[in-house]
């Protein structure tokens, strides 16, 4: 049953891709899919319903993506790593036509969607400061707000216009564009940084299932920076990384959670980091 809701899913998809949301009809996906009407309605209310799960799906690939990159050199500070990051995100939101069809399936005004498409946009933000900071954090750090803001800005538009001109430009050349644009920049902005960081972390739009994962990328961070030498590093770092990748499942893994929570209580026992927060966010999953 699973498998051929997906695959309604999946052929929705790809006419989303070719003629866009506005242009793809239900009966475009009943005849793409090769099924009935009443097995459409079995599955999805409607099209904003499907569309719905379509792009929760594309969340799940996009998030765990997004943590083993951003992770896999956490202890540095290598500009071209982040640049590369944002290029992976980048194409998988183009490749995906992402921006289109949550620009385009706005118009129906279905609520769980727009909250979704609210959140999503919300999670891109936190994501680009977290690159931000990864990147320009130690020597601009009053600068990572505004930076995120400029930079985001800088790709939203170039991204959108880059491949609609006669010569196509690739999207590697646009990030490296707007970085050196960034650069000139950045060191202004640390004097006199415009925003404050609530702007970014905005709570009302990011779900509960969001800000755990925020809190568990930021514990990851402080464990490279600040408990490389504890003997349990490897371990901890072992059960955040399946933690991100089964976030939305771990109530099927009671044991293993008490058993996390147990290592983090030792290893944490002498340190001045409040491990307590997110052990009860943990309990609470």
């Amino acid at each position: 049953m699973e498998d051929k809701k997906q695959y309604i899913v999946k052929c929705a998809h790809q006419l989303f891709k070719e003629k866009g949301y506005l242009d793809t009809s239900i009966q475009n996906i009943l005849e793409a899919a090769d099924v009935s009407k009443g097995t459409f309605y079995k599955y999805f209310l409607s099209k904003s319903d499907l569309t719905l799960v379509l792009l929760k799906n594309l969340d799940v690939q996009l998030s765990t993506q997004f943590s083993y990159d951003f992770f896999n050199q956490v202890g540095e500070t290598d500009i071209e790593h982040t640049k590369q990051l944002i290029y992976q995100i980048k194409k998988f939101e183009k490749e995906n036509a992402l921006r289109r069809i949550m620009t385009e399936s706005v118009i129906d005004k279905d609520p769980a969607l727009m909250d979704f498409i609210q959140q999503r946009r919300q999670k891109s933000l936190v994501w680009l400061y977290q690159c931000m900071e990864h990147a320009f954090g130690q020597q601009f750090p009053h600068a990572i707000t505004d930076a995120t803001l400029f930079l985001q800005a800088l790709l939203t538009n170039l991204t959108k216009y880059s491949f609609t001109g006669v010569e196509e430009i690739s999207l590697k050349k646009v990030i490296d564009h707007c970085f050196e644009q960034l650069n000139l920049c950045i060191n202004h902005m640390n004097q006199q940084p415009l925003f404050k960081i609530e702007i970014i972390f905005n709570y009302q739009l990011i779900s509960n299932d969001e800000e755990f994962v925020n809190e568990t990328l930021q514990l990851k961070k402080w464990l490279h920076i600040h408990a490389k030498e504890n003997e349990q590093f490897e371990l901890l770092v072992n059960y955040l990384d399946f933690i991100l990748l089964n976030h939305q499942q771990l109530q099927h893994f009671t044991a293993l959670k008490k058993q996390i929570i147990v290592a983090f209580q030792e290893a944490f026992k002498h340190s001045d980091h409040n491990i307590q927060q997110y052990i009860q966010y943990l309990q609470m999953k």
